[in-house]
């Protein structure tokens, strides 16, 4: 059991440092797209309309499909099966290529009405094709990164992420800047930036599969097998972890058919609002949707930066997991549960509760004190309180698809977004609410999907320590919240802000060893204190 929850926990920091990199990369790219030396808030509306169709075929890539091969070959490895791994990675390429043309022809198909209906002007479609080439990428992708996470070998999927990001980042800024620079058209710019990130996707797709070829000769046999039984299998197993992994990018995906529209149905009613905006900006009526949308892009990067610490926390269980119900090891699969559930918290609520806290600081730290930091300040406040709920529900998802209960977590999930899709709709079509009420309805969605995927773990385990999983970090991050306020509130210097965010750290992990958070086996878990452990113990012999 102690093996099983140290390979846990290393993998969860293998997956978590890569994470916390692409996400501080994505950052880099993102800030600096967004700004007016490149695209502008209404070039990366129309970017940001666009990555938002895009993000489902990310998520299937990252969370969706690597999670369910992932949890297969787990299977196999603890059945000791592991002469058939083949046969389920060609079985699954197979499936995966059938999807991929489905979603191709359907997307190709939706594009120019998607266009028309989200988008007056029509500009966006540039964007939504340069979207097109991600589609057979990303499953190809995926099908690999499953492969290795459930070996257990966390680091290649790690690596492919990292090059991913890098190659999003220099070719996706670079082909950006340049068409500005050549044309002065965002929505061409905008267009570049997303070939740029096809790109990278298809550099990463080429390092995964020379690592594939390279370890795959530990499973030399050649006699595949591929038959209706072994299909069915996997589809049972897929088809529920990949439908579920898209409640995330679903979200962002309702935002991108449904808000705009409902903003543009409200110009008369909300344009004094955003008076000063459109005067900063020097902005039509017609481009003040596109421009509050990419302000709301804005927000829900952040907000998505602990939806991809928690997603990789997630995948890291799934093996661990698998192979505990399958042996029926109960206490291990209810350790190694906890220990998932208190990293998440760990990590989560700091993030999270300095959203609500220091969301404007934070906005205007990043893109500079304006209108639309203002109003991308009071974005982050909502977003700060729905990441409490999802970074949670991400992992839980993870673990009660690991036990198996695939349809329990798609049901939990499918319920949380038809609340997003029916309170989206409601909240923007209301003067009071406006771009604001798509930020409400995503903390409605997580705050249900949460409290259901709470629910339906104890009635798997019989157990929740809910003190010291939940309420000792939440505690311990609104005492850091606090303290981050009220040194932001002495002064808008940008080095006070950041003197803040250290001393809120420092005060949020002084909490936590006063509350005893943290047991022994916690520490020795983390691998450069187990190192320092060990040779202590030397010295000491």
């Amino acid at each position: 059991m102690k093996n099983k929850k140290q390979s846990l926990i290393e993998g969860s920091y293998i997956l978590l440092f890569t994470a916390i990199i692409t996400k501080i990369i994505g950052a880099v790219f993102k800030i600096p797209l967004s700004s007016n030396y490149c695209l502008g808030d209404l070039g990366f509306g129309y970017f940001s309309a666009a990555y938002d169709l895009y993000l489902p075929i990310s998520t299937l890539t990252i969370s969706g499909f690597p999670v369910a091969i992932s949890r297969i070959i787990a299977d196999y490895v603890a059945n000791r099966k592991q002469e058939e791994i083949k046969s389920v990675l060609k079985t699954s390429k197979k499936i995966l290529l059938i999807v991929s043309i489905a979603e191709f022809i359907l997307i190709s198909a939706l594009i120019y009405p998607i266009s028309k209906f989200t988008d007056s002007s029509g500009q966006g479609i540039y964007c939504l094709l340069a979207v097109l080439p991600s589609v057979f990428i990303s499953s190809i992708l995926s099908l690999y990164r499953g492969y290795f996470e459930g070996l257990s070998q966390m680091k290649p999927a790690a690596v492919s992420n990292i090059v991913e990001a890098l190659g999003k980042l220099i070719l996706g800024f670079s082909f950006a800047f340049l068409i500005i620079k050549f044309t002065n058209n965002v929505a061409f710019a905008a267009a570049g930036a997303l070939l740029g990130i096809n790109i990278g996707l298809l550099i990463s797709l080429l390092y995964i599969y020379v690592k594939y070829r390279i370890s795959s000769k530990e499973f030399s046999n050649n006699n595949y097998k591929t038959n209706i039984n072994l299909t069915k299998s996997i589809i049972i197993v897929v088809l529920p972890v990949a439908l579920a992994s898209l409640g995330t990018s679903f979200v962002a995906l309702i935002d991108s058919l449904t808000v705009r529209v409902q903003l543009s149905m409200l110009i008369n009613d909300f344009e004094g609002f955003y008076k000063s905006l459109i005067d900063e900006l020097n902005l039509t009526s017609s481009e003040l949707p596109t421009v509050l949308y990419g302000i709301k892009s804005k927000a829900f990067t952040l907000f998505n930066l602990v939806l991809t610490l928690t997603t990789a926390l997630g995948i890291s269980v799934v093996p661990t997991i698998t192979e505990c119900k399958v042996h029926n090891d109960n206490i291990a699969l209810i350790n190694n549960s906890n220990s998932s559930l208190k990293l998440t918290t760990l990590i989560c609520f700091p993030i999270a509760l300095g959203f609500v806290f220091v969301g404007n600081n934070i906005m205007t730290f990043l893109f500079g004190n304006s209108a639309y930091s203002f109003i991308g300040g009071k974005m982050l406040l909502i977003y700060g309180l729905a990441a409490v709920f999802a970074g949670v529900s991400i992992v839980l998802s993870n673990i009660l698809q690991g036990i198996g209960s695939f349809k329990t977590v798609f049901l939990n999930i499918s319920f949380g977004i038809i609340l997003k899709v029916i309170f989206n709709i409601l909240f923007t079509s209301v003067s009071k609410f406006n771009i604001y009420g798509c930020c409400y309805s995503t903390l409605i969605c997580y705050f249900v999907i949460c409290c259901l995927h709470v629910i339906s773990f104890y009635k798997n385990t019989g157990t929740l320590p809910i003190a010291n999983i939940f309420i000792k970090p939440f505690f311990a991050s609104t005492i850091c919240g606090l303290t981050a306020f009220i040194i932001c509130n002495i002064s808008e210097s940008k080095m006070l802000f950041l003197c803040a965010i250290v001393s809120a750290a420092i005060i949020y992990f002084l909490c936590l060893l006063i509350l005893k958070f943290f047991t022994f086996q916690d520490m020795q878990s983390i691998p450069f204190v187990n190192k320092i452990y060990n040779m202590c113990k030397n010295t000491k012999k």
